[in-house]
């Protein structure tokens, strides 16, 4: 399996999704498709609702306010356009990271493929990492596919179940509340308007967030790869060989490499992961506000929606240490925030394999030049590498624990109010 056939998933996600182009580097072999004027409109259209999306739910949130009500369906419906407002606002943030650092982005992957070890060769377990990253990418995918079309038919479903029923008062409800300058409530075309701008938006969005979570993935697969190896090299240098300073002085021109490399990785996605931080910390709240305070249907909507964000928000952290909206939203604020946390914290146990793996080996039996080398090794690997969003934080199991505790302090001192 080649560096190529690791980016399988995030393909799939930009084609048939995201409506963008692939990410080239020079040494990719296969032909990529063409970026034609539909797919490109689709894309703009998309990220343009997304964008007007976030601001006609703040408009609808000012409306809202203005009008009676009681305090139950306030907090109730406040929460439920934060957590909305979370979701927009993320989509909308991948989607500007991946369009603004795509030259960056394609720059590591060229280094990557640069680095990429031939099959079979010794040190390197490719097969069980690359294994490894597939089947999680395999997983976010099959997930958000699933998210994105029950986050699209279930308007449809309760729209075709109250007019089944007769009922007098028709919802018309779409996706989420959002004001639109035009009249939605009663009016089909208006309506449809309003359903398909929300449909388009938010699978664009999907779409960049996926290929997010994918690049993520790989990029922590293949740092785990390289971290694997030096260690693996290391265990297996022998002090006494004619060689030995020579391949020491490659695996500490390597060590520098791989450090390098990851630190662009975290310079690209630092900003990202202090947003899904943040955001995910207070969605996670106020999708659980509105699933306790909202009538069950509405409720419902919103769950995989949180689950979602926690779950992505983990695998980052820790790989780096990866029938209504409500339930939608839920299950996709714990998936975001998992998968996060999962990448940070798979990263730094990586990393940790270098130092253990120079201190045991046999240097008493090596010259001075030799010592010298390995020490400045030892030194340089005292301290794992860690991912950081701008050192605020770690991205790690950690962070997850925090942001979740944080949630739950904030959502009981909500629910205390009630």
């Amino acid at each position: 399996m080649q560096l190529e056939d690791l980016m399988s998933y995030q393909d799939f996600a930009f084609r048939y999704f995201g409506m963008a182009p692939r990410f080239e580097w020079p040494d990719r072999r296969t032909v990529a498709p063409k970026q034609t004027a539909t797919r490109q409109i689709i894309w703009v259209v998309g990220a343009l609702s997304l964008a007007y999306q976030s601001l006609g739910t703040i408009i609808y949130w000012a409306v809202f306010n203005s009008q009676p009500k009681e305090i139950d369906m306030y907090v109730a419906k406040i929460a439920e356009m934060g957590s909305v407002l979370g979701l927009t606002l993320i989509g909308f943030l991948n989607i500007c990271t991946l369009t603004y650092k795509r030259p960056k982005i394609e720059v590591v992957l060229a280094e990557l493929q640069e680095l990429y070890p031939e099959p079979r060769r010794r040190y390197f377990r490719i097969r069980h990492y690359n294994e490894q990253g597939v089947g999680l990418m395999k997983f976010v995918t099959m997930f958000y596919v699933i998210l994105v079309l029950y986050y699209n038919i279930a308007p449809l479903v309760i729209l075709l179940w109250e007019h089944h029923m007769d009922s007098q008062d028709i919802s018309y409800r779409a996706q989420s509340y959002t004001w639109y300058p035009w009249r939605v409530h009663g009016s089909v075309l208006g309506y449809a308007a309003a359903y398909l701008s929300q449909a388009i938006g938010g699978t664009v969005a999907v779409g960049f967030s996926m290929s997010i979570q994918h690049l993520i993935c790989l990029f922590t697969v293949q740092l785990e790869l390289h971290f694997d190896a030096l260690a693996s090299q290391l265990t297996g240098l022998d002090a006494k060989e004619f060689t030995a300073n020579e391949q020491l002085r490659f695996l500490i021109t390597y060590h520098l490499r791989i450090l390098r490399l990851a630190d662009q990785i975290n310079r690209l996605f630092d900003f990202t992961f202090m947003i899904s931080l943040v955001v995910s910390t207070f969605a996670i709240c106020l999708t659980s506000v509105a699933m306790l305070l909202l009538d069950l249907n509405t409720a419902l909507q919103y769950v995989s929606g949180l689950i979602a964000f926690v779950i992505h928000h983990f695998l980052i952290c820790y790989r780096g240490s990866v029938v209504t909206v409500s339930m939608v939203g839920m299950f996709l604020f714990i998936i975001y925030t998992f998968s996060k946390c999962h990448d940070g914290t798979q990263v730094t146990m990586a990393s940790d394999k270098v130092m253990p793996a120079a201190f045991y080996n046999n240097w008493y039996e090596g010259d001075l030049a030799y010592r010298k080398m390995l020490l400045m090794l030892m030194m340089c690997s005292t301290k794992p590498y860690i991912w950081r969003t701008y050192n605020l934080a770690n991205v790690s199991i950690e962070t997850y624990m925090a942001t979740l505790k944080l949630s739950y302090q904030m959502f009981t001192f909500a629910r205390s109010l009630k």
